[in-house]
């Protein structure tokens, strides 16, 4: 149900998240964008001359996104872009990114405020590109850097979940022993492979105990992970287990479904 349907994705899966809100805004409640370009982005390159930090890092490609959201809806390619009116979306940035600029997040917010009237969002002083663990300025696996923020205790993860659900029960253990691997191969296509989808053979899915009791309604809150980021390509489930979803979703009966490439 689209009030209970959020996505958020980083780097990458950052776009990916945006593609999937913005194609699907008849479905999805809320967008988490963290660290990434933004829907359209990739229409607007020359990819054997340019890349996202040079093309789409300006009002400019801005106003250019988003006349391609009104483009596709004429063709039929996507849902109303009305329906992304009153979506709330947060945007992360950090302003030592050497992967993708916080310009580039920053126009990719200008995009979103064309559209929504329900965007907020961070800029992180010293920050590389990651979530939150290894120093604040380091870049590489598992991309999870700790740089003391602290939004009145929320973090990166709450502060985006709180604008995305609305007000948040303070955050609990999440033990790992909630977190479920689940084959993906059920959903692709008739006789796709992994290899053919560029798809990982597992994705994972944290269930809170309140959720797998039945005893309430639980929302669904799916991360799309960056590039490089995948369980596969960290070699562990750091990423899944401490990026910051999972002790909000156990105080809050929130599902968290992290898609593997």
């Amino acid at each position: 149900a689209s009030s209970i349907f959020t996505v958020c994705g980083h780097s990458s899966g950052g776009s990916m998240a945006s593609q999937h809100a913005v194609a699907f805004s008849d479905r999805v409640a809320g967008l988490g964008h963290f660290q990434a370009a933004s829907w359209g982005c990739s229409r607007l390159i020359n990819k054997s001359t340019e890349d996202y930090n040079q093309r789409c890092a300006n009002s400019t490609a801005s106003h250019a996104m988003a006349a391609l959201v009104a483009s596709a809806f004429e063709r039929g390619d996507i849902s109303s872009p009305t329906n992304l009116r009153q979506m709330p979306i947060f945007y992360y940035a950090g302003e030592w990114d050497t992967i993708v600029e916080p310009a580039t997040v920053r126009a990719a917010a200008g995009f979103y405020q064309l559209l929504s009237e329900r965007v907020v969002g961070l800029t992180v002083e010293g920050a590389e590109h990651a979530f939150e663990c290894n120093a604040c300025w380091y870049l590489g696996p598992p991309f999870l850097n700790d740089c003391r923020y602290d939004m009145a205790g929320q973090k990166l993860a709450g502060h985006m979940l709180a604008h995305l659900l609305g007000a948040l029960s303070p955050a609990v253990p999440a033990p790992s022993r909630r977190l479920h691997r689940l084959k993906q191969s059920p959903y692709f296509p008739a006789n796709a492979s992994c290899a053919d989808l560029g798809m990982g053979p597992h994705a994972f899915l944290y269930l809170p105990r309140g959720c797998r009791s039945g005893r309430g309604v639980c929302r669904l809150h799916v991360v799309y992970h960056g590039c490089s980021s995948s369980v596969v390509a960290i070699g562990s489930t750091a990423l899944v287990l401490h990026a910051g979803f999972n002790p909000w979703a156990e105080a809050n009966l929130v599902m968290v479904l992290y898609p593997q490439s």
